[in-house]
């Protein structure tokens, strides 16, 4: 595979010196779970995320156990955030229809 190489950083790493995080815009194509997990520190201090949540293509991409897309959403519950689906109902854990991809947390700081 030919290509220019892309050096990678961790979102802790490279948000570390920015003090106020107002939001945090995510589209990674399946790729979530890798991103909070470069990130847990970064999305505990945001009080909003705005992130379209693709199960299928999760499914696919997921690396580990904790990438997939119920431990991508529990862990976001667990950090304090309420999630809503893009219609505005908050979710209640049920799996997410293709329809449903994007998911709208706040932590409630905002």
């Amino acid at each position: 595979r030919s290509g220019l190489p892309v050096r990678q950083y961790a979102l802790d790493d490279a948000l570390e010196s920015v003090s106020n995080i107002a939001m945090i815009k995510m589209d990674v194509e399946g790729h979530e779970g890798i991103v909070l997990s470069g990130g847990r520190k970064t999305f505990a201090r945001a009080p909003y995320v705005f992130m379209e949540l693709s199960p299928q293509m999760q499914w696919a991409k997921a690396e580990a156990p904790d990438h997939t897309p119920p431990a991508t959403l529990k862990w976001l519950r667990d950090i304090g955030f309420q999630i809503r689906t893009g219609s505005q109902r908050p979710w209640s854990g049920e799996p997410l229809r293709d329809e449903e991809l994007t998911i709208i947390g706040s932590t409630g700081q905002g």
